[in-house]
């Protein structure tokens, strides 16, 4: 029974160190939405499209934590978008900042819906609004929508999210939780060989 306190209280002490922030660090979020989106190719069904080779994004109202307050309907610049690259993807401006991906996956999305998830860093930029704050680790999630199928017009949302709201694990509390996962397992089987001897 101690291995697997044991086990558990280093499991918790592992993730919520990520939990910590520094001071000048800078977090919050940030929506946007689309303002062009355009597709490579002729294709016009969403679910077919592997880049969007326009795809630009404005600073929306739904603000939280530092982006409180920075001006909405700011256009943004956009590298375009492919969805088997998706660490290629970048988005900002010199006045708001740039998000750069360096990994990133699509989630399971209801019909006529894409929804990627990219994580990266967010370097906030010349805007005064940002003054003796720092980038960091961030998410982007990007939404796509395709009201009534194939053919129909569609549309783009996004948040951006510092630190990331989803939180990828490190290889190093990978391995603390897989130490603590055989603690478990050492300590099942250690009290199944007691109650056998006895």
């Amino acid at each position: 029974m101690k291995n697997v306190v044991f086990a558990l209280a280093a499991i918790a002490a592992t993730f919520g160190l990520g939990a910590v922030s520094e001071a000048g660090l800078l977090s919050g979020s940030q929506s946007f939405g689309s303002t062009a989106i355009v597709p490579n190719g002729t294709s016009q069904d969403l679910l077919s499209i592997s880049n969007f080779t326009t795809l630009t994004f404005e600073t929306g109202s739904s603000q939280s934590g530092n982006f409180v307050g920075y001006p909405t309907n700011q256009v943004l610049n956009n590298s375009p978008l492919n969805t088997g690259s998706l660490a290629t993807f970048s988005m900002g401006s010199a006045d708001f900042g740039t998000f750069t991906a360096s990994s990133g996956f699509e989630l399971v999305s209801p019909p006529h819906t894409r929804t990627f998830d990219l994580f990266g860093n967010f370097v906030p930029g010349s805007n005064s609004h940002w003054a003796g704050l720092t980038g960091q680790s961030a998410e982007l999630l990007i939404t796509f929508n395709q009201v009534g199928g194939s053919g129909n017009a569609i549309s783009a949302s996004a948040t951006l999210a510092v630190p990331p709201s989803t939180q990828l694990p490190e290889p190093g509390s990978m391995t603390l939780l897989g130490i603590g996962a055989v603690g478990l397992v050492a300590g099942a089987i250690r009290g199944k060989r007691r109650k056998i001897v006895a």
